[in-house]
């Protein structure tokens, strides 16, 4: 294969015995591995994209298109010119896979028996739980955003009632005290 008109001086760099191990493995375990030289420019020197059949891709530098042609026929691998042929539409496809799955993967859900960061002091939970017995709801940690706090202080004001207990004011003074603590009077 002819890469070009004019023969290039090499820029002395070497392809490393990592890049090359990193590239027989990667040749070696996926199939139908395509190779696509790319040309040194004034900021890079010359890469290879290697394209597996799913559309995975892997750049990885050579010291000149002679060096990438010589591996690449040693190699048996299929050889382009990215200049001339362009890219494979499977490694786009592969690509826009990779971006769609970053940004659509779920987030990692809270460890169940971590403790959750409340915005209340020891002493307002504690009152909020006792809103919950008085409402007659499930005790929770308390950990409530005010709109549910708000809700629970309806409830509970609702079962504390004096006219539904009698006359006995302790539990409706009780609520407005912990509405005050928590500032939601």
């Amino acid at each position: 294969m002819q890469v070009g008109f004019f023969k290039k001086r090499s820029s002395g760099a070497k392809t490393s015995s990592a890049d090359l191990a990193a590239i027989r493995e990667f040749v070696a375990s996926r199939q139908g591995v395509e190779a696509y030289l790319e040309p040194k420019t004034s900021v890079t020197q010359t890469t290879v994209v290697f394209v597996a059949r799913d559309g995975e891709p892997m750049r990885k530098p050579f010291e000149s298109p002679k060096a990438a042609v010589d591996f690449a026929r040693k190699n048996g691998i299929p050889l382009y010119d990215a200049n001339l042929v362009g890219y494979p539409q499977r490694m786009r496809d592969y690509n826009l896979r990779q971006v769609n799955k970053k940004t659509t993967a779920p987030k990692a859900a809270p460890k169940p028996n971590a403790p959750v960061p409340s915005r209340w002091t020891r002493e307002q939970l504690s009152a909020i739980r006792e809103l919950q017995y008085i409402a007659e709801a499930e005790v929770t940690d308390g950990n409530l955003d005010e709109e549910s706090l708000s809700k629970l202080i309806r409830t509970a004001r609702a079962q504390a009632h004096p006219d539904r207990n009698g006359g006995d004011r302790s539990a409706w003074d009780r609520i407005d005290a912990i509405a005050r603590l928590v500032d939601l009077h």
